[in-house]
């Protein structure tokens, strides 16, 4: 029944963002000066909708610095950096909004909330250290990625994960669930292509309702939540670095306290030497 349509796109960013579309039941034509307003109308909504997202988004980078602040500050500096990640396993899920967080440093792998079996974990890992370039993992359709995760999807759709190189490997990473959903469709989208005999479009039988249960994904990485993660682990480089500075400098310490109690038993004993010579001498 439909005689005519009209769409208008809202673009954001050079993107698509959404789609206005108009149907009508009698054929009409829509004048230029009405095509321009509504292109002007759906401008205008794009850069609202930008603002407000761009807003969000502020929003959301202030709260997950103060996150990272307060879980760096919470490091103490006298334990392995793994083992004080893994005391503070809350506010590290927090940080990415994760259903669970693996640690996996020398000393073995640390678990909190709802993570993937522990050999699934080792292999991940190994994986997530030799991704090239520094560019955490991020993937919302993990099984997609790495086919052996459809075994467990219901405790892994979804991983963010990063790898700290230096003298004690460390890699962390977050886990999100699988989320199930039912997607109705405006027609079946793998037909998207199917032509009538004429070589046009068949809207009748193309647009009909189908539904999609999709499997195997989990919520999106928010792009602020991946920032965060990188800021996290240029953060923990540096905290490990200043801790093995500490520690080099606390051992230069001990060396050279050692030294200083040597060189002052040292004198003693020449000081007792000089004594009993002298009064040898004295005596002879």
């Amino acid at each position: 029944g439909v005689r005519a349509s009209a769409s208008v796109s809202i673009i954001i960013d050079g993107g698509l963002w959404g789609l206005v579309a108009c149907h009508s039941a009698r054929p009409q034509l829509l004048p230029f000066e009405l095509r321009m307003a509504a292109t002007n109308l759906a401008r205008s909504l794009a850069r609202q909708t930008k603002a407000k997202g761009d807003a969000e988004l502020y929003r959301e980078r202030t709260r997950l610095r103060q996150l990272e602040d307060e879980l760096i500050g919470h490091l103490p500096a006298d334990r392995a950096l793994e083992e004080s990640l893994a005391a503070n396993g809350r506010e590290l899920a927090d940080l990415a909004d994760a259903d669970g967080v693996v640690v996996i440093g020398p000393g073995g792998q640390h678990r909190f909330g709802v993570t993937p079996p522990e050999a699934a974990i080792t292999a991940l890992a190994q994986w997530v250290a030799d991704q090239p370039g520094l560019r955490p993992l991020a993937t919302h359709v993990l099984p997609q990625r790495h086919p052996e995760a459809a075994n467990w999807t219901e405790r892994g759709s979804g991983l963010l994960g990063v790898h700290l190189q230096g003298e004690r490997p460390l890699t962390i990473l977050w886990f999100r669930a699988e989320i199930v959903e039912t997607v109705r469709w405006a027609g079946d989208p793998s037909t998207a292509k199917k032509v009538g005999d004429n070589g046009v479009l068949t809207p009748r039988n193309s647009f009909e309702a189908w539904s999609e249960t999709v499997r195997g994904r989990s919520r999106r990485w928010t792009p602020a939540q991946v920032e965060s993660v990188i800021r996290l682990r240029d953060a923990l480089t540096d905290f490990a670095a200043v801790s093995q500075l500490r520690n080099l400098n606390r051992s230069l310490q001990a060396s050279l306290s050692e030294r200083d109690l040597r060189l002052e038993h040292q004198e003693f004993l020449i000081r007792e030497v000089n004594h009993r010579v002298q009064n040898s001498l004295t005596l002879v």
